[in-house]
């Protein structure tokens, strides 16, 4: 009998998991019209996030996110995994359209918006694909070596003409090979266009970013984990291939650094 309470437990959630369906919201009572795609991803209770016309540099880009029951009251809110920051947030409030009372849920951005935003139906699966294809071109996963090395020559390039510095690359691709991540080094590029955007922000930062002469990449022990310390004036990067979130948690990793 427990068994078999077990087994219908699990038949219950799997099927209310893959009952889930990916939702399109569209913004309303705001100067620009902004549509955010939220698809259900692999792991329970996270998602896809896609946001376009939202006049902001997420614009066109699909971000992951985990959901969470608010502490007070009913609703939920989505974290942006690997960071701090809460970007969505339904709080159970309601508003009238075309004289039917409907609920709205709010987009929060780092420029201080606050977009309202309300249901207004289901992606297709085009559109579903496309919002997952475009969260694995952000984080940067390519299909060879070549393409690899191609990459952070393009980034390594831009961060030597915008800080006015050149750095050694010291990556160990025998390394990365032997445990079948070969194309992992791709992901170095985040980390380059963080230092190139550090280095910026003011004179002191560019001094410290200046006084970077070699960067020394080895593969994380746990994928979804990645780390960066100075010694001396070699800066050395853990890389994990499934760190989520690759352009905002590589630039807190190495913005904290300094």
């Amino acid at each position: 009998m427990n068994y078999l309470f077990i087994f219908l437990t699990i038949i219950t959630s799997f099927t209310t998991m893959a009952q889930e369906n990916p939702k399109v919201y569209h913004s309303f009572d705001s100067e620009f019209s902004a549509t955010l795609t939220v698809v259900p991803a692999e792991d329970e209770n996270t998602y896809y996030v896609n946001y376009n016309g939202f006049e902001h540099h997420y614009d066109g880009n699909t971000l992951l996110y985990k959901k969470f029951k608010n502490d007070i009251g009913d609703g939920y809110y989505l974290k942006l995994l690997g960071m701090p920051d809460v970007n969505f947030k339904n709080e159970g409030h309601k508003t009238v359209r075309s004289g039917t009372l409907v609920s709205y849920s709010s987009v929060y951005l780092d420029n201080d918006t606050v977009t309202k935003v309300i249901y207004s139906g289901l992606a297709d699966i085009v559109k579903v694909n496309k919002v997952k294809e475009q969260y694995q071109v952000r984080q940067l996963n390519v299909v060879s070596k070549i393409a690899a090395k191609k990459l952070i020559e393009k980034s390594v390039s831009s961060f030597s003409t915008t800080c006015e510095t050149n750095i050694e690359i010291d990556i160990d691709w025998r390394q990365f090979e032997s445990q079948k991540l070969k194309t992992s080094p791709a992901k170095l590029s985040a980390y380059m266009n963080a230092l190139e955007n550090i280095c910026t922000i003011d004179h002191d930062y560019l001094e410290a970013v200046q006084g970077i002469e070699k960067i020394q990449l080895i593969p994380s022990v746990v994928a979804d984990k990645h780390q960066a310390k100075m010694s001396n004036s070699v800066l050395i990067i853990e890389i994990g291939d499934d760190v989520t979130n690759l352009p905002e948690t590589s630039y807190k990793l190495i913005y904290d650094i300094f």
